[in-house]
Formats: structure tokens, C-alpha cells, sequence
């Protein structure tokens, strides 16, 4: 209650007054966290993205120095090695 220049508040007042404060500053600290964390997380999912991409390339340039072939090399290889399969049973004489 506020009579002029002098405030009474009963202690049940206080007590209240203090728990909404105290809730209050808890919420926007928990705000001030969660904001944190989002812009922590997504920061390491672009990290972990780019550093995705250089991994790819460096397996590339192995398998190039190696002679080996990479998935995708794989499956074009067979679906050719199919294909001239195909053909060449379709041109053979019978």
C-alpha cells in the first residue's frame, strides 16, 4: 500500500513482491541461456558441416592418390559395366 511518502507492505506483501523478483530475474537469465545455447548449436552444426565438406575432399584425393574408386565412381562403373553386359548379350549371334 502506498500512503504518500512512506510505503507499507504487510509481510506477506514482502514475501510475494520478493518471489515474483526472484522469478522474474530467473526467467530472463534462463532467456539469456537458451539464446546462448541456440546460437552455440548452431555455430557448431555449420563447424561440423564445413569441416564435413574438407573431410569429403581429403577422401576424395586419398582415393585418387590410392587408385581406388569412391562410392559414387562405384555405381556409375557398374551401372556401365551392366549396360555394355546387356548390349553385348543383345549383339552376340544366337
Amino acid at each position: 500500500m502506498d500512503y504518500g511518502l512512506v510505503q507499507i507492505a504487510t509481510p506477506d506483501e514482502v514475501t510475494q513482491a520478493e518471489l515474483e523478483s526472484s522469478l522474474d530475474k530467473e526467467r530472463r537469465e534462463q532467456a539469456v541461456r537458451d539464446a546462448f545455447v541456440s546460437d552455440l548449436y548452431s555455430r557448431w552444426q555449420g563447424y561440423r558441416e564445413a569441416r564435413r565438406e574438407v573431410e569429403d575432399e581429403w577422401l576424395d584425393a586419398l582415393r585418387a592418390v590410392k587408385g581406388e574408386y569412391g562410392p559414387e565412381q562405384e555405381k556409375v562403373m557398374e551401372q556401365q559395366q551392366a549396360l555394355a553386359e546387356c548390349l553385348s548379350r543383345s549383339l552376340l549371334p544366337r
